[in-house]
């Protein structure tokens, strides 16, 4: 028996991203590099964590799917974080993607 419209579930809105997201160090650098830190929650990490931006992408903007996965992953750190020096920077890395993905 199928469900009704409203009682399935939603689509998770990173829904597809790890296919699309610059997973090996070796795809992240080469974005940092062609597209900046616009790409990046943490550019200026080594490898670049957080990525929002699709990989090999030629318009280097951030994209729904990789700001929603970034927002989550920070998200659920930040719950997790102890230390008052972590959730300082865990709230700052929200507030950067929040900043990246405006009007998305």
């Amino acid at each position: 028996m199928r469900k009704s419209a409203d009682k399935r579930r939603s689509r998770s809105p990173s829904r597809r991203w790890h296919e699309e997201a610059p997973l090996l160090a070796g795809e992240r650098y080469r974005d940092l590099r062609v597209c900046g830190s616009s790409c990046f929650g943490e550019p200026h990490s080594r490898p670049p964590k957080y990525p929002v931006c699709v990989k090999n992408s030629r318009t280097c903007r951030p994209v729904k799917e990789g700001c929603a996965a970034a927002r989550s992953r920070a998200a659920g750190l930040l719950g997790k974080a102890s230390s008052p020096a972590r959730v300082k920077k865990l709230k700052a890395l929200l507030h950067r993607l929040d900043r990246l993905c405006a009007g998305l």
